[in-house]
C-alpha cells in the first residue's frame, strides 16, 4: 500500500519532469540548414533562373568554392582564400548574356537601374568588393573586348597604388558621385568607383556606359555583351566567408539571348 507521505514527498520530483517534458515538447524548432534549389562547387559552375544565370566564377584560384541560389535575387557563395590578397582569385556572380545578339550601347534605356542588397560579412581579412562586370564587343579574351566594372561597396583594398589612375570624375549620375578609373596597362578596362560602402542601393548603368562613349573613353559603335553583378574576392582571411545575395532586380534593360 502507497503512502500518502510517500506520495508528497515524489511530487516535486514528478512535477519538475513533467514541466521539463512540457517545455521540450512546446520549444520551437530549431531552424536547420538553408534549402537551395541549386548548389555548385565546380568552379565554373552555371544554373539559369529565368533571366538570370548564376555563375560560380572562379577563374583565377583552385579553392573550395561553393555557389547556391533560389533565384537571381536570392544565393550565396561560401569562399576561403588566404590572407594577403592582392589579386582577384573569383568572381561568383549573376548576370544577364547576350551571346546571339548583341544591342548596341547607345540604343539602350537610359531610365535602365539596377538595384541590389548584399552582405559580404566581412572580417579583419576579408579583400574584396561588390561590382558589376559589364563586357562590350565580347567578354575577357577575345579580341577587341572591353571591361567595365563598377564598384559599390569595397572592403579591404583600395584603388589608389593600384595599376588604375583617376582620369574623371567625380560625375553624378541618379544623385550619387562617382569617380572613373582606368587600368594604366590596359587602357580598355575602366572602372567607375563608389567612395565608401553601400551594401543596398541601385546605379544608373546605362547612364555610366553612354557617358563614357559620349567622353571618348568607348566607341560609339559599342555593343552590349555581358552584364554582370557580384563579388571580386581577393582574401578571406583565411576564414570560411559567406557572400549574400539578398535582392536583386534590373530594370529597363533588354532580355538576354
Amino acid at each position: 500500500m502507497i503512502s500518502f507521505r510517500a506520495v508528497l514527498a515524489a511530487a516535486p520530483a514528478c512535477l519538475a519532469a513533467i514541466i521539463v517534458a512540457l517545455s521540450t515538447a512546446c520549444a520551437p524548432a530549431q531552424p536547420g540548414p538553408r534549402k537551395w534549389a541549386s548548389c555548385s562547387t565546380s568552379p565554373q559552375g552555371t544554373h539559369q533562373f529565368g533571366a538570370f544565370l548564376l555563375a560560380n566564377g572562379e577563374w583565377n584560384s583552385s579553392l573550395p568554392q561553393t555557389i547556391c541560389g533560389n533565384s537571381g535575387s536570392d544565393w550565396q557563395v561560401t569562399f576561403n582564400a588566404p590572407a594577403g590578397g592582392g589579386r582577384v582569385l573569383t568572381y561568383p556572380d549573376v548576370q544577364i548574356d547576350y551571346t546571339t545578339s548583341q544591342p548596341a550601347v547607345s540604343s539602350l534605356n537610359p531610365a535602365a537601374s539596377t538595384s541590389w542588397a548584399e552582405n559580404m560579412n566581412a572580417h579583419a581579412g576579408t579583400s574584396a568588393e561588390a561590382a558589376f562586370d559589364i563586357w562590350l564587343d565580347g567578354n575577357g579574351g577575345q579580341p577587341g573586348a572591353k571591361e567595365v566594372m563598377i564598384w559599390v561597396d569595397t572592403v579591404g583594398k583600395t584603388l589608389t597604388g593600384a595599376d588604375s589612375v583617376q582620369v574623371a570624375g567625380p560625375v553624378t549620375f541618379c544623385g550619387q558621385p562617382w569617380t572613373l578609373w582606368q587600368n594604366q596597362n590596359d587602357p580598355s578596362d575602366l572602372i567607375w568607383y563608389l567612395p565608401g560602402t553601400e551594401q543596398s542601393g541601385s546605379a544608373c548603368t546605362v547612364q555610366m556606359l553612354q557617358w563614357l562613349q559620349a567622353n571618348g573613353y568607348e566607341n560609339p559603335s559599342a555593343t552590349l555583351y555581358q552584364y554582370q553583378f557580384g563579388w571580386e574576392i581577393d582574401s578571406t582571411g583565411g576564414l570560411d566567408e559567406t557572400f549574400q545575395m539578398n535582392a536583386y532586380s534590373v530594370s529597363g534593360m533588354p532580355v538576354g539571348n
